[in-house]
């Protein structure tokens, strides 16, 4: 099995999940009367056949995908610390270190000024972003402080 074959399966699973989750759970309408899962519904119907029509044209491709373990803990550890920090030591702290955690499943970085560095950028742009053009209510510092 490929990675666009992996690919395809979890698109399609997620149009699924995203479909019957919308229709158990929100009102679909009709075409003239669009009720709040009206869009999402038809939205994961289209990324199930989109996610199946490239499960079906490669999947005589017969190029493996190699799943590298250590990236995929590395990045999942670094969501998980951000959801866990963010509330006790703010927005700028979390960010930081999440980046620099999650810089470690790439070979794009090689020492540890590239890593701060893109995590200064990446902490600065989140910060405008959230905070200061959508206005999120969210920590910025640490709650000791």
């Amino acid at each position: 099995m490929n990675k666009d074959s992996i690919s395809g399966i979890v698109l399609a699973m997620l149009g699924i999940f995203v479909a019957v989750y919308s229709q158990q759970n929100y009102s679909i309408g009709t075409f003239n009367v669009m009720g709040p899962g009206f869009f999402p519904f038809y939205l994961g119907i289209i990324l199930c056949f989109v996610g199946l029509l490239i499960l079906i044209t490669n999947y005589s491709n017969t190029n493996t995908y190699k799943l590298n373990y250590f990236s995929l803990i590395i990045v999942s550890s670094s969501v998980l610390t951000f959801a866990l920090l963010l509330n006790i030591a703010g927005l700028i702290i979390t960010t930081v270190i999440s980046v620099l955690l999650s810089t470690y499943a790439s070979n794009r970085y090689y020492n540890f000024f590239s890593r701060f560095a893109s995590s200064v950028v990446i902490t600065f742009v989140t910060y405008i972003i959230f905070v200061q053009i959508l206005k999120m209510n969210i920590p910025i510092f640490p709650k000791f402080l």
